[in-house]
């Protein structure tokens, strides 16, 4: 699980690697960009583990918010 945080704002970002792509998600809001939590029914296990994981930390800075994002979308369009 990695936290993408963008400074000076504070945004964060959370991606994980699952099993056959990675998923963004924010566990504030209970959100997951996976399967599972479309067609699950329930809170997929990627936002159960999210407050027992060990995240590693990635700094960027605002003005790279707009291209992650963009890239996110992208990479969920493709799957």
């Amino acid at each position: 699980m990695k936290l993408h945080r963008f400074m000076p704002s504070g945004r964060r970002i959370w991606t994980v690697v699952g099993k056959e792509d990675e998923h963004w998600l924010d566990p504030d809001l209970g959100y997951c960009s996976c399967p599972s939590f479309y067609y699950g029914g329930a809170p997929c296990y990627h936002i159960r583990g999210a407050p027992k994981a060990q995240a590693d930390v990635v700094d960027f800075s605002d003005a790279e918010f707009d291209g992650f994002v963009a890239g996110l979308v992208l990479d969920t369009f493709r799957a």
